[in-house]
């Protein structure tokens, strides 16, 4: 039976929230301009702004393209409806269902990691928009040479960890001065390279507040119902998960906390981004940014000289 992941179980529950709270299946971070302001009512029309800054940033000449971590397949649909032959990998197989329903036979789809695709296809480009800090850098890179036409290109747009002091909010992504030490030796050319910290930002601070105002309030009172009803499970049940910490997500199931005004202060879990409390309000994610951020999120374009 396949192992289910906890990043997997995350990308199937952010795309029902997607859908229901934001009316978008997208599962990508928003770009956010100046004067869009930012609240929920436009996360559909800064997820649009972000597609199509991609397409913007595909090169000239481009017609076959394979998207990695696809998502729930509506980028690519887009490219597709752009004129471009588009083909998926898609390792979620509750994910692949929503992008088969999709995309039906306009696409080919792989049902497995990057680094497990075995094909004899060649593409023009190779796309990562937010999967690349999955990949196995190596073992991806090597894959993207082999798949990759002469000339081709790799588009990256994700989250990058910088050199510098200070604890990100988000989890995850390569270190981006060995990712760049590492292209060195490989046959790419660096053509672009966008820091899109401030844009996305955003998106990050929408997230927080679904948290704040929705999540965790509907978690506390599950918690003070499971805990005055099924105490012993209850109490089973999260100690099992403590013992199942994930290195990226905190989990603290029903917690054994103490009652105020009778009802239990629980702690529940932020995903993978939390916000620190300056002067009695939460910082956003841009502030944080300029500050003790070590995240970068940017757009990288890179052409591959290597003949296949």
């Amino acid at each position: 039976m396949h192992k289910v992941e906890l990043k997997e179980v995350g990308l199937d529950i952010g795309l029902a929230f997607s859908k229901h709270f934001y009316k978008t299946d997208y599962l990508h971070y928003g770009y956010w301009p100046e004067g869009l302001t930012v609240e929920p009512a436009n996360v559909f029309e800064a997820q649009e702004n972000y597609a199509n800054f991609l397409l913007k940033n595909i090169p000239a000449g481009v017609s076959s393209i394979l998207d990695v971590g696809c998502g729930s397949g509506k980028f690519a649909e887009k490219m597709l409806d752009a004129g471009y032959s588009v083909d998926c990998v898609s390792p979620s197989p509750n994910l692949t269902k929503h992008v088969r329903n999709r995309l039906g036979d306009r696409a080919e789809i792989f049902e497995n990691r990057y680094e497990d695709v075995r094909t004899e296809k060649r593409y023009d480009l190779i796309l990562c928009s937010e999967s690349f800090q999955y990949l196995l850098l190596e073992e991806a890179i090597e894959q993207t040479k082999k798949f990759l036409n002469k000339q081709g290109y790799l588009l990256i747009c994700d989250f990058f960890k910088r050199d510098v002091p200070g604890k990100s909010p988000v989890s995850g992504g390569h270190r981006i001065e060995r990712f760049f030490k590492y292209m060195d030796e490989q046959p790419f050319t660096k053509l672009t390279d966008i820091d899109l910290t401030k844009e996305a930002a955003p998106s990050l601070d929408i997230m927080r507040d679904l948290i704040q105002e929705v999540i965790a309030p509907t978690w506390n009172i599950v918690a003070y119902y499971m805990r005055s009803n099924y105490p012993r499970f209850t109490k089973m049940f999260s100690f099992a998960f403590r013992k199942k910490k994930s290195l990226r997500l905190t989990v603290n199931i029903f917690p054994e906390v103490p009652a105020v005004n009778n009802l239990p202060i629980s702690k529940p879990t932020a995903f993978f981004f939390t916000s620190k409390k300056v002067e009695g309000r939460f910082q956003s994610y841009a502030e944080l940014s300029d500050n003790s951020e070590i995240k970068t999120f940017t757009l990288l374009r890179l052409a591959c000289s290597e003949e296949n």
